[in-house]
């Protein structure tokens, strides 16, 4: 099994951010798994990275394009935390 902090930088390197979301769950499962097991391992030699990785550029649209959402919505609600 790969050491925890090497799971984390692999995760913080990962620029596509459903890439990053899926690998970090796949990690978090194998890690509770193996702990459960007794059979974790934290520490690594592993460098995380200065800064996680980022997409190129976020994909813009002019304001008349961008969707509009109701605050009461879900959508809405997610819209006012990003």
């Amino acid at each position: 099994m790969i050491p925890l902090t090497q799971m984390a930088v692999e995760v913080l390197s990962t620029a596509d951010a459903k890439e990053k979301t899926a690998l970090s769950r796949r990690y978090a499962a194998e890690w509770l798994s193996a702990r459960e097991g007794g059979s974790s391992e934290v520490r690594s030699d592993a460098k995380p990275p200065d800064a996680p990785a980022r997409p190129d550029a976020p994909r813009l649209l002019p304001p008349k394009d961008v969707p509009r959402r109701r605050p009461g919505t879900e959508a809405g609600r997610i819209a006012m935390l990003h």
